[in-house]
């Protein structure tokens, strides 16, 4: 409802509050999750950005050109190897097209463009009471 984007095109965010294609953005993704253990599991998001409407050369207007923008992928894990500690990391890579960079007013596709992370989260128990039956 609010616009909470991250979540449903890639953990890059390329396509978050600052930028959005001005003909709209399609993004068709694959989203698989393993677990091959009992408390771990891993995850891979496969996104095909592209825009909705078409995309032309600025130079020559009357030209169009593919609405392909790029693939994203993000491979992130979550282990919790306890019940109060929780490790999760990710990393992710943008493949862009040509067209990317003239939507987007700039740049350049063949720059390497990822994002590497990790996170430790950390709840502990203070105060633990008997439950009544």
């Amino acid at each position: 409802m609010y616009g909470l984007r991250h979540g449903h095109f890639g953990a890059m965010d390329y396509f978050y509050l600052a930028f959005t294609p001005t003909g709209g953005l399609n993004d068709l993704m694959l989203k698989t999750k393993f677990k091959p253990q009992k408390k771990f599991y891993l995850n891979l998001d496969v996104h095909s950005f592209s825009s909705q409407a078409p995309l032309f050369d600025p130079e020559r207007t009357e030209t169009s050109i593919d609405k392909q923008l790029g693939i994203e992928t993000d491979l992130y894990f979550t282990h919790q190897p306890y019940e109060t500690r929780t490790i999760n990391g990710g990393y992710s890579q943008m493949f862009a097209e040509p067209s990317m960079e003239l939507e987007k007013g700039g740049g350049s596709h063949e720059k390497l463009a990822n994002w590497l992370w990790l996170s430790l989260t950390l709840k502990p128990k203070f105060i633990s009471m008997p439950v009544k039956k």
